[in-house]
């Protein structure tokens, strides 16, 4: 068992009402759980799929960094 302490910039919600439940990985539907090795917070992703949905690509750059990305997603 490994823990690492996470300070609360991670998830931002002043009030406390909402907490984070769940990280989805919708783009993968052969894996059941995923973790990026590029991961700044090591964050174990759960794979969630519906029958009817279908695929959606893009070329288009999209800005995963940011300067206010508190949130440091994984860029794969």
């Amino acid at each position: 068992l490994e823990l690492r302490l996470l300070n609360d910039s991670i998830y931002r919600i002043e009030s406390r009402e909402l907490l984070p439940f769940w990280r989805l990985n919708l783009g993968n539907s052969t894996n059941l759980y995923l973790r990026y090795s590029d991961d700044a917070y090591d964050r174990i992703w759960g794979t969630y799929t519906e029958d009817d949905w279908i695929s959606v690509n893009t070329t288009a750059d999209i800005d995963i960094q940011g300067s206010s990305n508190s949130y440091k997603l994984p860029v794969k």
